[in-house]
């Protein structure tokens, strides 16, 4: 690994940012539906936002359907099942992903993962996509919005890339933030909702 030289540490979202979480969403609904449980179930109760306080996980997603069918479910044999399905979600990784991670991390640059949700099932993700080992440090907040102040608090005085594909976020880091090089990545070809430099590919980047 080459020397650093005051280069600056780069946060990346993971969801629809490394991993389309889009496709993987769509599979694991479709696998936890083999339990007799309706698919507009399994969609609905995952919609309503307000049933995880920023914490889903596939327990707590199945403790909400519970709620809805009013029937209890074998949750932690479905958890269990999904764990064996998906140990190994290499395939829902974007293809630059890889090549990029593996040349930030040989030029010396700190990488660390900054995502919101419950961070057993983060990492339980971040695993299955072979990711972790590139990453110096997996930070996880409860609340969306809050990655800018949380990476202020991380790095202080530090140069910081952020990259992420919720312009809320973005624009909410640009308060804490005002000086960091911010990136809404665009995966499914969304149009731009932000004013920050658009990306569809990590390859895109030009990282001092």
């Amino acid at each position: 690994m080459k020397k650093k030289f005051n280069k600056p540490i780069i946060f990346l979202d993971f969801d629809n940012t490394l991993l389309n979480t889009v496709s993987f969403r769509g599979e694991l609904f479709n696998f936890i539906a083999r339990w007799g449980i309706p698919s507009d179930t399994i969609t609905s109760t995952y919609l309503n936002k307000k049933n995880w306080e920023d914490d889903y996980s596939i327990i707590n997603h199945l403790l909400e359907i519970e709620k809805k069918i009013k029937q209890l479910l074998p949750k932690e044999k479905i958890w269990d099942a999904v764990k064996n399905n998906y140990a190994d979600l290499r395939r829902f990784v974007f293809p630059d992903v890889v090549p990029w991670l593996t040349q930030m991390k040989d030029d010396g640059y700190d990488l660390c993962i900054l995502s919101y949700s419950n961070a057993d099932f983060q990492n339980f993700k971040l695993r299955a996509a072979h990711l972790d080992q590139y990453f110096t440090h997996k930070i996880y907040t409860w609340s969306r919005g809050t990655k800018g102040a949380t990476a202020f608090e991380y790095t202080k005085n530090s140069q910081i890339v952020f990259i992420d594909d919720d312009p809320f976020e973005l624009n909410n880091a640009l308060r804490t933030l005002p000086h960091a090089k911010l990136y809404q990545m665009s995966r499914y070809g969304d149009p731009p909702k932000s004013s920050h430099a658009l990306i569809t590919s990590l390859l895109d980047l030009q990282i001092p």
